[in-house]
C-alpha cells in the first residue's frame, strides 16, 4: 500500500508492506519515500478495477491502546471505521465516546484490497 498525507500543500509519502497473518498477529514493514517515489510505484500498482481511496484519519489513544478512526470521503462517503492496534491476546477497549455498531474485521466488504484485516475493525455508524 502506498499512502499520501498532508495539507496546506505539504505531503509525506509512505510504503506499507503488510505480511501474512502469524499465530494471530500482522506484520508490517513502513518506510518514507520521495515525492518520485511514490509517483513511480503508483503507476507500478495501478489497477484500472479499484479506486483511491479517500479518508479523514483521526490517530488516538485510549486506556493505553491505540485506535485509528477513518471517516471514509470515496469508495463509500460517510462510512466511519474504528482500527485498534492491540496484540491479539488483549481485550479491546471499546472507547465509551464512540457508538460502534458491530466487529467487521473478517467481512470482506470492508477489506482494502484483499488485505484490509490489519488489526481489529469496528464499524460505526453515528456521527
Amino acid at each position: 500500500a502506498r499512502v499520501k498525507r498532508g495539507q496546506y500543500g505539504s505531503y509525506v509519502y509512505t510504503l506499507t508492506v503488510r505480511y501474512p497473518e502469524v499465530h494471530g498477529q500482522i506484520l508490517q514493514l513502513r518506510r518514507n519515500m520521495t515525492g518520485r517515489e511514490y509517483i513511480a510505484v503508483r503507476q507500478q500498482q495501478r489497477d484500472s478495477k479499484r479506486q483511491t481511496v479517500k479518508k479523514n484519519r483521526r490517530s488516538f489513544i485510549y486506556k493505553n491502546q491505540y485506535y485509528e478512526l477513518d471517516k471514509f470521503v470515496s469508495c463509500k462517503p460517510g462510512l466511519m471505521l474504528l482500527e485498534a492496534y492491540i496484540p491479539a491476546d488483549v481485550e479491546i477497549q471499546i472507547p465509551y465516546f464512540l457508538d460502534v455498531v458491530r466487529e467487521v474485521t473478517k467481512e470482506k466488504e470492508y477489506y482494502y484490497s484483499t488485505k484490509w484485516t490489519i488489526g481489529r475493525k469496528y464499524r460505526r455508524i453515528k456521527n
